[in-house]
């Protein structure tokens, strides 16, 4: 039996046989709501610190809660990445509007007010060792 032979004989087998469908590949993506509330999160988390961004923080804040609501939905289809961000963000957006909600009833939340003169210390004594020309 000569190769000839036997390709003749595989080309009979496979009309036997059904061919296997394509099947149809997803690759997965990342949910933009999952990385809005992450980010819109962190934003109001680190906004809520300081007087003059609370109300940077209270919009963040907010937005953080409506995507990750929205965000929980999407990613819960297969094809969808994301899980993790939406709930750390809904946390940190939650702890900035805490934060903020704290300062309007007269407790004093601004934790890094009284680090700012520290900070502007440290960048002065920083801009006169490395002097730009």
């Amino acid at each position: 039996m000569t190769t000839q032979d036997r390709s003749e004989q595989d080309a009979g087998m496979e009309m036997l046989f059904e061919p296997t469908p394509l099947a149809a590949v997803h690759t997965p993506s990342t949910s933009a709501a999952a990385v809005n509330a992450f980010v819109c999160g962190v934003g109001a988390a680190l906004a809520a610190l300081f007087t003059l961004t609370s109300g940077l923080a209270l919009i963040l804040g907010l937005s953080a809660t409506v995507t990750g609501v929205v965000g929980m939905n999407v990613t819960s289809h297969p094809h969808r990445t994301g899980r993790v961000l939406v709930p750390i963000g809904v946390l940190f957006g939650l702890v900035g509007l805490v934060l903020v909600s704290l300062r309007y009833a007269q407790v004093h939340g601004a934790f890094a007010d009284g680090a700012l003169p520290v900070v502007a210390g440290l960048l002065e004594r920083l801009n006169t060792v490395l002097r730009i020309p």
